[in-house]
Order: C-alpha cells, then sequence, then structure tokens
C-alpha cells in the first residue's frame, strides 16, 4: 500500500478499491470495484469468482486469442481421436 503519511483522508479517497455490500465485504455475489469517487472498474469480485467485462489482457496483450486456442486444440483432438 502506498505511504499515507500526512495525507488526510480527503485527499486519498479516490485513491482506494471499494465494493458496495452495506460493509459486509465480499460474499459470493460478484461485485463491481470502484474508486473511491465512485467510478466503477470493469473489475467483479466474490469469494468464488473474478470477472473482467469488455477485454482482458495478461502482460499488456488482448487474451480474446486464448478462446481461440482452446476450441483449436479441441477441434485437433476430436479430429485425431477420429481418424485413430
Amino acid at each position: 500500500m502506498g505511504d499515507l503519511t500526512g495525507q488526510t483522508q480527503a485527499n486519498t479517497n479516490k485513491e482506494f478499491l471499494h465494493i458496495q455490500n452495506s460493509n459486509n465485504g465480499l460474499d459470493a455475489a460478484l461485485r463491481t470495484v470502484d474508486s473511491g469517487d465512485g467510478t466503477d472498474s470493469k473489475l467483479e469480485l466474490s469469494t468464488t469468482k473474478v470477472n473482467v467485462a469488455d477485454g482482458f489482457q495478461m502482460n499488456g496483450k488482448d487474451t480474446k486469442w486464448i478462446k481461440s486456442s482452446i476450441l483449436f486444440t479441441m477441434a485437433v483432438k476430436a479430429l485425431e481421436a477420429k481418424l485413430a
């Protein structure tokens, strides 16, 4: 966590991440993570799931290829099974 020494709460609230759940913390329902000023992020969290809406990147690269790669691998395995 960043150094908050000498900072007032009013000057740092926008930097905190937050979920709306009546001060009950995380539970099994996906909840949008927002900033201290109420700006929603694309990240949703629960105690059992993580969801990123509208795109996801790893190391700065789009991950849409993952689904295509999985489908291609499944198709190849199905074809191999038929040819065996």
